[in-house]
């Protein structure tokens, strides 16, 4: 068996929607071996130690759908739930205390789906990705901007909600992140065998024009559940139920170019429906949860 076909079936035993994993059982038989070839015309991968942190002690996160690391103080962290839940984000630290929860009662939260933080001059700020459309049915979905929330005041408004389309129709989409570097908004589609990533780039002032997403590569990763973007701008992750495929962008390239490269394979610890994942401040270190309680928070840590 090979490798990729055997950690996609051991993440069918630790997922709980059956019909995802019917799906992961199709494509572990179809790509598996697809996968492992292309794996060997990649770079080796970083010297990395995985090990969980902690468990998350507040027992409302019940599906952690996207993660965020803060730019504002060290070793917290953002999180929120699947769709159904209230518009709210959840804070804790790295030994998965509790922090405080921040109700943002301005917005909705049809279906959260992804978190992404990132720098604005000396401030951080986070993105809430309201993109999850499984039936692709949404003409719009929308992007909530944020400066990130002062846990010691009252919750703050959302500074700008921008309002998209995709210019090739509805997406199935759960992985979002963001290049501070460039203003620039990253969407991989969730599909079955490779996926799309759609860019936009984020107003310069708040606007009600409907912005578009457009594609700008197709990259050979399945089941895409979480992106996120380095500080630098030069590192972007996008990671599966199994594993994650980083793409390293060269100086002054654009992001299509950078999706045409084959990524590294990342090693990553198996969970129970994983659908989260951020970088940590260095770059390189990578921070997971899962959707299924008690909530992981795992880190890999790899050397620079």
């Amino acid at each position: 068996m090979t490798r990729a076909r055997s950690r996609l079936l051991k993440c069918v035993g630790t997922c709980g929607n059956s019909v995802l994993a019917a799906m992961v059982v199709i494509l572990a038989c179809r790509t598996g071996e697809a996968e492992d070839r292309a794996a060997k015309r990649l770079p080796p991968v970083e010297s990395a130690i995985t090990r969980q942190l902690a468990t998350l002690a507040n027992q409302d996160i019940l599906e952690s759908s996207g993660l965020a690391a803060s730019h504002d103080v060290p070793n917290r962290f953002w999180t929120h739930n699947d769709s159904g839940d209230k518009p709210r984000l959840f804070a804790f630290d790295n030994s998965g205390r509790d922090l405080g929860v921040v109700h943002l009662a301005s917005i909705e939260a049809v279906d959260w789906e992804d978190i992404s933080s990132f720098r604005v001059g000396d401030r951080g700020w986070l993105l809430i990705a309201d993109v999850g459309d499984n039936a692709r049915r949404r003409d719009t979905c929308q992007l909530h901007l944020l400066p990130e929330p002062d846990l010691r005041r009252d919750a703050p408004a959302v500074h700008s909600t921008i309002e998209f389309r995709y210019a090739s129709g509805p997406v199935d989409c759960e992985a979002v992140g963001v290049d501070g570097t460039s203003n620039i908004v990253l969407l991989a589609s969730k599909s079955a065998f490779r996926s799309e990533v759609f860019a936009l780039r984020i107003p310069a002032t708040p606007t009600s024009q409907i912005q578009v997403a457009r594609s700008i590569a197709t990259i050979p990763v399945p089941l895409a559940t979480g992106l996120d973007v380095s500080t630098d701008g030069r590192r972007a992750i996008v990671v599966t139920y199994a594993d994650g495929y980083e793409f390293q962008r060269l100086e002054n390239e654009s992001w299509s170019d950078t999706f045409k490269r084959q990524p590294e394979v990342v090693t990553m610890p198996i969970r129970r429906q994983g659908e989260s994942i951020c970088y940590a401040a260095d770059g390189h270190s990578l921070y997971l949860t899962s959707e299924r309680q008690p909530t992981p928070l795992w880190i890999v840590e790899r050397t620079p």
